[in-house]
Formats: C-alpha cells, structure tokens, sequence
C-alpha cells in the first residue's frame, strides 16, 4: 500500500448545535415566506453572535494586550467561554475536565523530562473520550459537544507533538493553553489551528480594508450556503423524480450545510485575527482563511482531492500528526490508524465509521487505479494534477476522456455516500444508526460499492 494517496482527511461532522431549525422542504412558489426568510433571520442572529463575540476578542487583544500579554489569553477564555455558554446546553463537565485533566498530564510529562508527550497525551486523552462516550447516557448530549471536544482534542494533541519536535519550543502557561483551547475563533466551530497560530495573532496585528470585506464575504457565503441547503436545493428538485437524482440533492443539501459551518468559521477566524498572509499558508486574498473549497468539491478531479479540500486545517492535522506519526512503523498500520482515530475522535459513531472506512477503500482503489493507468498509457490521470513540464501526454483525448471518466464517477460517489444524511432533525440530533445508513446504500442497490470492487478487479487484471 504505498504512502502518498493517503494524505488526505476529511471532516464528515460539523457542529451545527445551537442551530435549532427545521429542514423546510418548501413549494418553490411559497419558498420567500415558508423558509428563505424565516431561515434569513435566525441564520443572521447565529452568524452575528459569533463574529460579534470575535470581533469584541479582537478589539480587546489589540487595546491591551500589547503591553500586557496575559490579557490577550484572559480575553480567549472569556470570549471562548461566552460562546459555549451561548451555544452548548450542557456537558460542560467534560469540556472543562478534559482541558484540565489534559493539562495536567502534560505538565508532569514535561516535569519528568518525557520526550513523547505527544505519544502519551494522545493514548490518554483519546482513551478518556472514547469511555465518556461509551458511558454518557444521554446520547443527545454527547452528540452535542462532541464537536466541541473534538476541536478541543485535536488542538492537545498537536501541542503535544509540537512540544516533542520542540516547534512550541516551552510548556504554556496554564493561562496560555487555556487561551489557546478556548480561543472563540474556533472553540465551536472549529477549524484547527496550532498553538503558534493563536500566539501569532498578537504579534502582528492587521487593520485593513481587505480585514472587513473578507469578514462580510465570509458571512455572506456562509448564510448562501445556508440557504441553498435548507431551501432552494428543496424547492427546485422535488420528491417526485428519479431516485438518484433525490440522492444528489440531499448530498448536496448536506454538502451546503457544510460550506454553510465552514465558511462561517472562516469568518470567525478572519475576524479573531487569522486571516494574515504572514501567518499561514492557506491564506487567499478574498476570504483571508481557507477551510474549504467549494469547487474542487462539487467538480471533482477525483475523489482524493475532495476528502482533501472538505476540511484543509482537518486533513493538515490528520497527515502531520497522526500518519507522518505512525508512517516509520508501517504505512499500513499508519492507515489504520488515521482510520481509527478519525473514528474516535467523531464519537466512534457506527454510520461514520462505515463512511470513514467505505471512503478509505475508494481513495485506495482510485488512487492505484489511476497511477496504473498513467503508467500504461503514459497520461496525466493521477488523482493531482501533474506539475507542468511532467512528461505525460497530457493533451490526449484519452487522456482527457479518462479524467472526465474519474470526475463523473466521484460526483456518482458523492451522491451515493452523502444521501445518508438526510432525516429528519430530531433524528439528526441524537446521530444516525448504522440501520439508517444501510437503508439508504441498500435503497439504491449499493451501486457505489459494487462499482468500486469492479474498478478494484479491473486495477488486479490490467
């Protein structure tokens, strides 16, 4: 199994907590005043409570917090803290306990001169999230700050192997690792970020114009996103028709509802003082701070570069430090373990698991497919693009016939793999059964499936 076609993640849950709305499913002719507006307004009140709360995070930081430096991680934990308060309903026991509890782990490890925090933080705290999940009654609850917790985790565990490769080159103090895991930008609706992102935030500030237009192009892409997902996609394509054509549209719904947290957290982020082009490589002019990229999703080259662009700061994450991690005991065991631990950290849910597993295997057989194809026929078919100068025949019509072949059948993949998704809210809530995921695949004859294993025999004769 070789190592490069697995640098890839992606970010199948997103924490949509407080947003307490129904999927309207609307006559287009009443769409306005059954679900545009009414969706108009409470998406805006829940857009402008987060960036309300970061921009206050990064007026305060920018007033103070230049001559005192614990007031800016005074200011994280209280701004951080408001929005879990304003966005959670409960379980702040395990929020709090895991960050303490964390931090205290990492503070004896460092006190006893141990060089694999990262190795022991993550066996510890990922252990401790999989039996509070296991023993938490109330599986709406756990469904609710599993998001939450899942930011939260993430971020220990980096600073943890940060500390190990001596990138973070000191412990934090108790107040800097609290700013940094309750900072607002991204303690609800993520993305991750190291610990030298937060810190840098307050070293070179940025007032501009191009500060506030990426803000409100965020936000205004956000609530379009939004919209699409709760009314338009349902207003326009009925129950009605084909039911693969209702498949692509309640993927599409859920690929919206996606866009609709990410680009919402590239707000947040802007807003809170990421959106520097010194600071990061995902920075673009238009939106200062990429999670995500709409286009390479819904016209897919293959279905690699869609796990890698649902969730840039995700997939970062997974491939530094989780496979890079574990590549030098074995490529296939580094696999498995991204495997296991991207299904940890989503609540060891049986439907994702089936999802993380079932788009492990795609990637697998497109990605060895298509590197033995370009073999071969000498053609630019890799699932990336080949840099310019490659020495492929890349102008073909083969070769573009093939391409056009792989992106036809990730958009069949997608809608295949994403009609899971779509249930009712209350459904949606509690999480989805393996039953309701069966169901689904089983209703469209697990065409995508079967149609893998044939491209999987066809690689083994070619």
């Amino acid at each position: 199994m070789d190592a490069d076609y697995y640098d890839e993640y992606f970010d199948d849950y997103y924490n949509e907590n407080d947003l307490d709305m129904e999927i309207f499913e609307p006559r287009f002719e009443n769409m306005w005043s059954d679900c545009v507006w009414p969706s108009l307004i409470q998406i805006t009140i829940y857009t402008l409570k987060f960036i309300s709360v970061n921009f206050a995070f990064r007026i305060l930081t920018q007033t103070f917090g230049v001559k005192f430096r614990i007031w800016n991680h005074f200011v994280s934990i209280l701004c951080g803290t408001i929005l879990i308060w304003m966005s959670v309903e409960g379980g702040y026991v395990y929020i709090y306990g895991f960050i303490i509890i964390s931090y205290l782990v990492i503070w004896i490890l460092s006190k006893i001169r141990q060089r694999k925090v990262g190795y022991v933080i993550s066996c510890f705290i990922l252990s401790v999230l999989l039996l509070c999940g296991y023993l938490e009654p109330d599986k709406r609850l756990w469904h609710q700050i599993r998001g939450t917790l899942m930011i939260i985790v993430m971020k220990i565990i980096s600073l943890g192997f940060d500390l190990d490769a001596t990138k973070t080159k000191e412990l934090p103090s108790l107040f800097q690792y609290l700013g940094y895991l309750f900072c607002p930008a991204s303690v609800i609706l993520g993305p991750w970020h190291s610990y030298n992102e937060y810190t840098y935030i307050f070293e070179s500030p940025k007032w501009n114009l191009n500060y506030f237009i990426s803000i409100i192009l965020n936000s205004l892409l956000s609530i379009t996103f939004l919209l699409m997902s709760n009314c338009f996609i349902y207003g326009i394509i009925p129950d009605n028709l084909w039911k693969w054509l209702i498949a692509y549209r309640d993927a599409f719904a859920f690929r919206n509802s996606h866009y609709f947290i990410s680009f919402l957290s590239q707000a947040t982020m802007v807003t809170a003082g990421f959106g520097s082009s010194d600071n990061l490589s995902r920075y673009t002019r238009a939106v200062g701070y990429e999670v995500t990229i709409p286009h390479k999703i819904e016209m897919p080259r293959s279905l690699l570069q869609v796990v890698v662009r649902w969730n840039i700061p995700m997939h970062n994450w997974f491939k530094q430090y989780v496979f890079r991690v574990i590549k030098p005991h074995g490529t296939f065991l580094a696999v498995l373990s991204t495997y296991l631990i991207s299904s940890i950290l989503h609540g060891l849910n049986l439907q994702l698991s089936a999802l993380l597993l079932s788009l492990g295997f795609y990637t697998y057989v497109e990605y060895k497919l298509r590197q033995k194809l370009s073999t071969i026929y000498n053609t630019c078919t890799l699932p990336n693009p080949c840099k310019p100068g490659c020495s492929h025949e890349s102008k073909k019509i083969f070769t573009r016939f093939l391409n056009i072949l792989f992106s036809l059948l990730t958009i069949f993949h997608l809608a295949y793999l994403g009609v899971m998704f779509e249930a009712a809210f209350h459904i949606q809530e509690q999480g989805f059964s393996l039953s309701h995921t069966l169901d689904k695949w089983r209703s469209l004859d697990f065409a995508s499936h079967w149609i893998v294993l044939i491209s999987y025999l066809f690689y083994l004769v070619i």
